[in-house]
């Protein structure tokens, strides 16, 4: 693939989940909450298994850059694809009611995508 169809590709992925969070906010009412690592008021538990992730990444991102020129890339996005989930998990455990949730696992499919459309394109080259 060349990189003017991956750049395409991107930007439908990024429009489709700006479309669907549109829905989600102005349609279903559910609104996005800003959520970081340390945030006030979040379990230990989760704050833990973002450490975890991050360690990871780093480690995954560092161990195989040798072998693969784009890897930094395939493994921020499969990191950040994670962390949208598990927050999106505890945001569901959390606050059912709210709603949120339905944000972080967008964010998470739509990274998900993106991953493995950097990984088909680069299997192919």
């Amino acid at each position: 693939m060349s990189i003017g169809t991956i750049i395409w590709g991107m930007l439908i992925l990024l429009a489709l989940q700006l479309l669907i969070s549109e829905y989600f906010v102005r349609r279903l009412d559910i609104k996005r909450t800003k959520k970081g690592a340390f945030t006030k008021g979040r379990r230990k538990t989760f704050i833990a298994i973002e450490m975890i992730l991050m360690v990871l990444f780093f480690f995954s991102a560092f161990a195989i850059i040798d072998y693969y020129p784009y890897s930094v890339s395939l493994s921020m996005t499969l990191f950040f694809s994670l962390v949208y989930l598990f927050r999106g998990i505890e945001e569901w455990i959390v606050n059912k009611g709210d709603k949120g949730y339905y944000h972080e696992w967008l964010g998470s499919i739509t990274l998900l995508f993106m991953f493995l459309f950097f990984y088909i394109s680069m299997v192919q080259n």
